[in-house]
């Protein structure tokens, strides 16, 4: 919807967004039972989150930031260890 905000409000659009979370939902809801994922975190958020990511990623492939064989360690490292300094 970023790079198309015609769409914005559109119910058919949001219910496609919404059912394409369930499963994601459902995933990170499953590691946070397994202890794998942070539970101290809303579910839905964590998902949203991850998808924010993969349009990140696939944007910067996009616009030539980022190589495409590149994109996913990327937005997968950003996100599994943030962007605290290692240490």
């Amino acid at each position: 919807m970023l790079r198309e905000p015609q769409l914005a409000g559109n119910p058919v659009v949001e219910a496609a967004e919404a059912e394409d979370l369930v499963p994601i939902v459902a995933l990170v809801a499953r590691g946070q039972a397994s202890g794998v994922i942070r539970a101290d975190l809303p579910s839905r958020w964590i998902a949203e989150v991850i998808g924010i990511f993969v349009y990140g990623a696939w944007a910067a492939v996009g616009s030539g930031v980022v190589a495409r064989a590149d994109a996913p360690a990327l937005a997968l490292t950003t996100l599994l260890d943030g962007l605290r300094p290692r240490t």
